[in-house]
């Protein structure tokens, strides 16, 4: 593995000497050897396992360490999706955590599609219900801060479930003074997603809302062959909303509380239908099967 120091261009995608040379990773048996993101995020090598991402945080310019710490504190409740971490305080800050695949991987391991969008939609909420309870907003949900955990993640990590989703990067998120309901609006960040048109200020509760809409569009999209399931699509637009650029508490589209008992709804009366199909499909073969014995 090749080391380099500086601020190059070049040496930005290197892993720096500092780091490799870290004694709190040295302990733990983790050695960084590629770059995800320049001088910030890397991680221990696929033939390695189990695999580990090391995040290096500036605690004087975000949040993300503290409220990282304090959301380890409950790891084994069943709502907190957060993905499980270690801080360790040396020479920088950093963030240890389990190397996840993609949110997406939680998609292709499901043969019913409608299904497995449904559980991603719930498992997200009811994270995202689980931050706003503790007043935290995440402030930069998208696809590309959501891992999923499988069968090969859980068997190396008791932390990990299988079939898990994970929630990641707080650099943007906010501890906030208020709760749900009663946070005005404040200054939106640099996200991933770009905010309705001429908005430019939110409740922050409000706007974690809204980007949960914005990631089921993004994978209602991923099947373009098909035509996406009426009921993936009214709820896409119920978070997403009406924005009307509301100055206090925005009520222009449900709260993750609401939204979450609402999914849980929709997942229950899919299964009930499918059981009752299913009861019904029995009868008939029972019937069938009984009246043709007595010709």
């Amino acid at each position: 593995m090749k080391v380099l120091e500086g601020a190059s261009p070049v040496e930005l995608l290197a892993v720096p000497g500092w780091l490799v040379d870290e004694p709190e990773l040295q302990k733990r048996g983790i050695v960084p050897v590629e770059c995800l993101k320049p001088s910030t995020v890397f991680c221990t090598s696929w033939f390695t396992t189990p695999q580990y991402v090391v995040k290096v945080v500036d605690r004087n310019v975000t949040e993300e360490v503290d409220i990282c710490a304090f959301l380890q504190q409950d790891p084994a409740s069943s709502d907190n999706h957060i993905i499980p971490c270690q801080v360790v305080r040396s020479h920088k800050t950093s963030l240890v955590m389990p190397y996840l695949p993609s949110v997406g991987t939680l998609l292709r391991i499901d043969d019913d599609w409608l299904a497995a969008l449904l559980e991603v939609t719930r498992q997200l909420l009811e994270g995202i219900e689980y931050l706003h309870r503790n007043r935290i907003a995440h402030m930069d949900i998208c696809t590309g801060n959501l891992l999923a955990g499988t069968s090969r993640e859980a068997g190396f990590d008791g932390r990990i479930a299988d079939g898990g989703l994970y929630i990641i990067d707080f650099d943007r998120s906010r501890r906030l003074p208020l709760g749900p309901g009663e946070q005005g609006a404040i200054p939106l960040p640099t996200t991933q997603f770009v905010p309705p048109p001429g908005i430019t200020r939110l409740d922050p509760y409000s706007w974690d809302v809204y980007c949960v809409g914005r990631v089921l569009e993004f994978l209602l999209k991923t099947r373009p062959d098909e035509t996406p399931p009426w009921i993936a699509q009214q709820l896409m637009l119920w978070l997403k909303g009406d924005e009307q650029g509301c100055t206090g508490v925005c009520h222009c589209r449900p709260t993750a509380r609401r939204a979450l008992r609402v999914v849980n709804a929709i997942k229950w009366c899919i299964r009930a239908a499918d059981l009752c199909g299913n009861a019904v499909g029995y009868l008939k073969d029972m019937l069938r099967s009984h009246l043709g014995s007595r010709v």
